[in-house]
């Protein structure tokens, strides 16, 4: 057995706390791909104890994880690690989260930001990320291209607040958003973790795996919390609209580390 990965698993607790709820494993035999849980915080320094042979963990199933891959309705590309690519793949961790044999149909979340980006990639907009295409092995969808950008919003004003220019930035997020509404579309997901910059600076939304038709249901794919409005479950422009004044008073509140010019 080999350890793949651990990942620490967060829940919305009672008055809109976020505590731990537990820890993810996954591993392999070199065969096949398991997932466990453990309920409680397993360190870098409990690896070593830790047997994997005793987890009793789900097998991954690809088909709950991957999306096929469709000629007609999906672009497929080639790409090579010197490329300036990012390569969205599913969080299997999120395998252990579903409760019912439905939810854990990972592919099916794949599939509709799949739909969504072949759109995007016809109609494209300089404040939405570049869509390239998928990457397919075996007849299946295993990854989501990007053109790669610098760091995201959240990432800039931890690290240097003056140098986000803070109406340009919403200025850029809601021409990207009006984009995404001509479309016919909502993002239902816009947060300081869901912009990034590209070489030029420009802000560019991100993240398209809760990006619905409007009045389509959301499913299992919602807001940001701090972000999104409470109890929605539908695509709706006013989910937009509110994250896009959530941002603002996000980058009206921040303080500057760096000190002035």
């Amino acid at each position: 057995m080999k350890l793949l990965k651990t990942e620490f698993i967060y829940e919305l607790g009672e008055e809109g706390v976020v505590k731990f709820s537990f820890t993810a494993v996954l591993y392999t035999d070199q065969e096949k791909v398991f997932v466990t849980t453990i309920p409680r915080r397993v360190y870098d320094s409990d690896l070593q104890s830790l047997d994997l042979h005793t987890l009793n963990g789900r097998e991954i199933d690809r088909n709950d994880i991957y999306p096929r891959f469709d000629v007609e309705s999906f672009t497929n590309v080639s790409v090579s690690p010197r490329d300036k690519v990012y390569i969205k793949r599913p969080n299997v961790m999120m395998y252990t989260c579903k409760e019912s044999e439905e939810d854990t149909q990972l592919w099916k979340v794949m599939r509709e930001e799949a739909k969504v980006c072949e759109i995007l990639r016809k109609s494209p907009h300089p404040n939405i990320a570049k869509y390239l295409g998928c990457e397919v092995k075996d007849g299946y969808i295993v990854g989501l291209c990007f053109e790669r950008y610098s760091e995201t919003l959240r990432e800039r004003v931890d690290g240097c607040p003056r140098k986000v220019d803070r109406a340009f930035c919403i200025q850029s997020v809601k021409k990207g958003i009006q984009h995404l509404h001509a479309l016919g579309f909502c993002h239902n997901d816009i947060s300081p973790d869901n912009v990034m910059f590209d070489g030029c600076n420009t802000p560019v939304l991100i993240d398209f795996d809760s990006c619905r038709r409007e009045g389509e249901p959301l499913g299992s794919k919602t807001g940001t919390l701090g972000f999104s409005r409470t109890g929605v479950v539908t695509s709706e422009v006013e989910n937009d609209i509110f994250a896009l004044q959530k941002l603002e008073e996000y980058l009206n509140v921040i303080n500057d580390p760096c000190g002035k010019q």
